[in-house]
């Protein structure tokens, strides 16, 4: 009457465990244990969608932190190993051995 499939499929079990004699408790419990089952499979589904949304942003966030490493390992190697800024204006010292 309410649209509650569930709770039509309890009032079923009810009623046929009531009408043969059988124990109602035993019924019942099946009938939870049916529901509990049925419910955690519907939102393990759900969290495993959830999970393939996550790989497009995942794999996004990954692919921007290995270029930004390798801006930097590239950089050090192409400034001959120097890790500080000069402008390109300013000359670089020359280095002398004594």
């Amino acid at each position: 009457e309410i649209g509650v499939r569930e709770l039509g499929e309890l009032a079923a079990s009810v009623s046929l465990a009531g009408g043969h004699g059988a124990r109602i408790k035993q019924s019942l419990t099946a009938k939870s244990d049916a529901l509990r089952a049925s419910q955690a499979a519907e939102l393990e589904q759900a969290a495993e969608q959830q999970t393939e949304k996550m790989i497009v942003p995942v794999v996004v966030m990954i692919l921007g932190l290995v270029l930004f490493i390798a801006f930097g390992a590239v950089s050090a190697i192409t400034n001959n190993g120097s890790s500080t800024f000069r402008p390109a204006s300013e000359p670089v010292p020359a280095v002398t051995a004594n």
